[in-house]
């Protein structure tokens, strides 16, 4: 995209992935509110780099990407609104079709190394050797997030209170007293989850054991852990910290709508704000 095409686009970040030596990995979209164009970026450092570095791109093309994530070697998924998955082989990219003209909303790796995606057809999908292929039936409404530890224990959210769960051969509805658009997965051990939503919607349990943890406050997008609590996207209110004592903002000066956490770093993203915390300090970027 020439830069002259660039002025006229709206810019987001899409989604972020920070590693335990601090460095980001993040989506940048630019729309006119048709078309797409979206990259996939690098920080090396956020607390060094010049306001006005221009973006560096890894992979880029005429389409809008939605989801990422990375395996621990570095190998990275990207989700698209068209329904496929953009992955890196020794260097070259190749584009996979999972749910054509569908889009995808969230991705997952198990700690089995297995590669999960679903979105707005409400099907999650496992990566096999020879493609993609669906696991679940339609699940009744968008899915927005997945996650858990392995193929056996798998949690699907997503929108007017979907939450479903997978033990490795069934999908069993787990019935929560909310209707809210579920969009986050922390899972944590020993085989605890917590979810997160709309109009604060937050809830954490395991099997049919769950308790309603909701603030009744602005929507909950992604959840991470980060040393000893859970943080949140807060959304407008920016990033938040969750402990005993309930759901604390922690930095109210951008929207938080995606958050990751690696090592001793936290990188919080929302509208074309990326940010990284190290535990004393902020430091952000804008992307105009």
């Amino acid at each position: 995209m020439a830069d002259d095409d660039e002025q006229e686009y709206s810019t987001s970040v899409g989604a972020v992935h920070v590693d335990g030596d601090g460095r980001i990995y993040l989506i940048v979209v630019m729309s006119d509110g048709e078309n797409f164009y979206s990259r996939l970026t690098r920080l090396n450092d956020i607390a060094i780099q010049a306001a006005g570095e221009p973006i560096g791109e890894q992979y880029g093309g005429n389409f809008w990407l939605t989801d990422m994530t990375r395996t621990p070697d570095g190998h990275f998924f990207l989700a698209d609104g068209n329904g496929n998955v953009h992955t890196e082989v020794d260097g070259a990219w190749t584009i996979e079709p999972v749910s054509p003209g569908r889009g995808l909303r969230c991705l997952w790796i198990s700690a089995e190394g297995q590669v999960y995606a679903a979105g707005t057809l409400g099907v999650v999908y496992q990566r096999k050797s020879d493609g993609w292929e669906a696991i679940s039936p339609p699940l009744d409404n968008w899915i927005s997030a997945i996650g858990g530890p392995t193929h056996s224990n798998l949690l699907a959210v997503g929108n007017n209170g979907l939450v479903w769960r997978f033990d490795g051969s069934a999908w069993r509805q787990v019935e929560l007293a909310a209707n809210a658009n579920f969009t986050g997965i922390l899972w944590q051990a020993p085989d605890v989850f917590t979810i997160c939503g709309g109009s604060g919607a937050l809830f954490r349990g395991s099997g049919d054991e769950w308790a309603d943890l909701s603030t009744g406050g602005g929507d909950l997008f992604k959840l991470t852990a980060y040393t000893t609590d859970i943080w949140v996207a807060a959304g407008t209110a920016g990033v938040g910290r969750l402990t005993e004592a309930g759901l604390t903002i922690v930095r109210s000066t951008f929207a938080g709508y995606r958050i990751h956490s690696a090592g001793r770093y936290l990188a919080a993203a929302g509208n074309n704000i990326v940010a990284r915390f190290n535990g004393e300090n902020w430091h952000g970027r804008s992307y105009q």
